[in-house]
């Protein structure tokens, strides 16, 4: 099992903060592409066992 990226977490998170920030400035485009950087920093930051859990349970969910 892999542990928890604590940094690329954070550097996630910051992406989607500075994704907000384009958004609001009007950068529609390039929030959406910083965001999902952002985002995919995050999830792939989790360990393996968390990851496939979150997988499972949106596959599974009726959303």
């Amino acid at each position: 099992m892999s542990s928890l990226d604590r940094k690329s977490i954070a550097q996630g998170m910051r992406l989607v903060s500075i994704a907000a920030d384009e958004y609001d400035e009007g950068n529609e485009a390039l929030g959406l592409e910083i965001y999902l950087s952002g985002i995919d920093k995050v999830l792939m930051a989790l360990p393996s066992n968390i990851l496939h859990f979150l997988i499972a349970t949106y596959q599974f969910s009726d959303c």
